[in-house]
């Protein structure tokens, strides 16, 4: 299954894992002319580093001729990095209790973000970017008022003049590890970060807007950059989007797209998502076997698009092409999907990748 897709050598390349008979996952390059059609290529390491033989590779970004992935699994995640989709890949230090999530490239510079502490939630980490112009050698980058309360850095996409980070970052501590955190009393909880070369980073100046929120989702089109996200607590909690013209001063969306539409308590990992870039936007919901999908050039104006067999995970724009990834169930005959636990422990029901192509 394909995590993440970038333009690479003339074509595409994604990262992602196979699924083996015993449902094992291994980490996998994608290599692809045309996005059609895609060659598999098994990930070689050296064998200090071959524990992401059994990991799934999240992100994928490139930089200085050479590609950097960020790998989740069991274990901490790590990232890698290569001369070419071949590998050999190499694990990178970023130092001791360095937890990343998530990376993106921009210009001449690729950063991963994520925190320094316990690879999970609570107050006692701290947000951490860590920056190279070349995929070997790695950087802490500078976080102005980053507070004292720890947090982390969940996401990142690089813009055309910088980078755009979102998380989760605290003035005062409220809470150990382990515990439930409540974003609530902190003005600043969702409130992005911007940066023009990855090396400093500045929180924006007016947090109004993410008072008791937390930001999901940062995409683009255009001049106008969209937040997907959720405001509120517990089950008052709804989903929530903001929209900026520049990606340091934003502002709640006056009339939230269709595919918002949520009863209060909706957690935030639901099923509404956003994907796309600088040629659209597609907006997608999941629900039982199926994904209703959206479209827009502007990020205003949606109108409703395709149904599509299947769960999408992720949608992404590269090249003016949309690629939309998921997962599709298959069941011997006599067999009414959704599959049951028992029905894919006996083998009747298998998950099949997918990868739909297309304009939305």
């Amino acid at each position: 299954m394909l995590t993440d897709v970038i333009a690479y050598d003339g074509g595409y390349l994604g990262v992602g894992g196979t699924t083996a008979e015993e449902s094992s996952s291994s980490a996998a390059i994608w290599l692809s002319a045309d996005g059609t059609e895609w060659t598999v290529l098994p990930v070689t390491t050296a064998p200090a580093d071959a524990l992401w033989a059994g990991l799934a590779p999240a992100h994928v970004a490139a930089v200085a001729d050479r590609l950097v992935v960020l790998a989740w699994g069991p274990s901490v995640p790590t990232v890698y990095v290569a001369d070419g989709p071949e590998g050999p890949w190499a694990a990178m230090d970023l130092g001791e209790e360095a937890c990343p999530t998530s990376l993106a490239s921009s210009g001449s510079s690729v950063v991963v973000v994520g925190a320094i502490g316990a690879c999970g939630y609570g107050g006692t980490t701290r947000p951490a970017v860590w920056v190279s112009q070349d995929g070997a050698i790695w950087e802490l980058a500078e976080l102005t008022s980053a507070g004292t309360g720890g947090g982390w850095v969940s996401g990142v996409i690089g813009v055309e003049d910088g980078y755009i980070g979102w998380g989760r970052w605290l003035e005062e501590p409220i809470c150990d590890v382990g515990c439930e955190v409540d974003v609530g009393t902190d003005p600043y909880a969702g409130a992005p970060w911007v940066s023009a070369d990855g090396t400093a980073w500045q929180r924006i100046d007016d947090p109004e807007p993410f008072l008791d929120t937390l930001v999901e989702q940062v995409v683009t089109i255009g001049d106008v950059y969209l937040a997907l996200g959720w405001r509120g607590q517990g089950e008052g909690q709804v989903r929530a989007m903001w929209s900026s013209s520049d990606g340091a001063s934003w502002e709640p969306l006056a009339d939230e797209p269709p595919f918002l539409a949520a009863e209060p308590g909706t957690p935030a990992w639901s099923n509404q998502r956003i994907g796309g870039g600088s040629s659209g936007l597609v907006a997608w919901t999941t629900e039982a076997t199926t994904s209703t999908l959206w479209y827009s050039f502007d990020g205003s104006a949606w109108e409703t698009g395709a149904t599509l067999d299947g769960l999408v995970s992720l949608v992404k724009v590269v090249d003016d092409r949309f690629f939309a990834f998921g997962t599709r169930e298959e069941a011997d005959p006599g067999i009414t999907l959704p599959c049951t636990k028992d029905q894919v422990i006996a083998g009747r029901c298998r998950t099949l990748a997918v990868t739909w192509l297309g304009e939305p």
